[in-house]
């Protein structure tokens, strides 16, 4: 539990991210041995600046930080780091795997097939009703199905699935795992902690920075074994999402339409 404690420490460091955190351990060895370190020897590790070395040495308080932790388990959230055993697998082939995990319900099964629903947020009704409808089949068929909370075809495609008896369905956030955005979808939000699961590699209370979703991408697409897209637009984040899946060797599927239709500029 104690190198727990010292792995969540280290994800918690504001502005201190995964490649800091590969300089820091390729210096220091391990979270513990960081969490001791003093100003000379901060000073030799690259990629900091001495912004980054002011917070890690700002917050070297073991109490404060059991407190945290304590604080987080009593939320139902769970932390998981890349040092322990039941690190999802599927992230492991990740060049940038998030160092620690953050998530309320469960993870993916690793077992069972997945597939991650991707596409427009301001999606026409056609496309919204398309996403629920694979949705609710994909979980009829034992297929979880990714995704990541989005307004449009996000959210519709995670829908389908809640409407199933056994469906589930997991969202990876652009936020803090406490943080349900958009706001209007608390309901999925709170009842895929039941049927499935939202996890998030941004520590608690991080709002929803632009930069940040397509980081969260490339994780929908890592859990998933293939990545249905509806209505994506040109450049849109959707079309980074299956990139990064091809990059990930997984299956795209594309529901093609209107070649006039600007909606669907991305999608064919």
């Amino acid at each position: 539990m104690e190198e727990k404690i010292f792995d969540f420490w280290l994800c918690n460091i504001a502005g201190i991210g995964n490649r800091k955190i590969k300089s820091l351990l390729e210096y220091f060895g391990s979270p513990k041995e960081v969490f001791s370190a003093k100003r000379q020897q901060l000073e030799r590790v690259e990629n900091l600046r001495e912004k980054d070395r002011e917070r890690i040495l700002s917050c070297q308080n073991l109490e404060e930080v059991k407190k945290q932790y304590e604080r987080l388990q009593k939320k139902g959230i769970h932390f998981l780091s890349v040092r322990e055993e039941t690190y999802p697998e599927k992230l492991c082939c990740l060049c940038d795997a998030p160092y620690g995990l953050y998530y309320k319900g469960r993870l993916p099964n690793s077992l069972v097939p997945s597939i991650a629903v991707v596409g427009a947020r301001d999606a026409s009704f056609e496309g919204k009703s398309l996403a629920e409808k694979f949705g609710c089949e994909l979980a009829e068929n034992g297929i979880q199905v990714i995704s990541g909370l989005a307004r449009g075809i996000d959210i519709s495609a995670q829908r389908g699935v809640l409407k199933t008896a056994r469906g589930r369905t997991y969202s990876v956030l652009g936020t803090g795992i406490d943080v349900c955005y958009p706001r209007q979808h608390i309901e999925e939000y709170m009842m895929m902690q039941e049927n499935g699961g939202v996890l998030s590699e941004f520590p608690l209370q991080t709002p929803p920075l632009p930069y940040h979703f397509p980081m969260r991408n490339r994780l929908i697409s890592a859990f998933s074994d293939g990545i249905l897209v509806l209505e994506a637009g040109k450049g849109s984040g959707s079309l980074i999402t299956a990139e990064q899946g091809l990059e990930q060797g997984k299956e795209i599927f594309v529901i093609p339409g209107n070649i006039m239709n600007p909606k669907y500029d991305g999608s064919n």
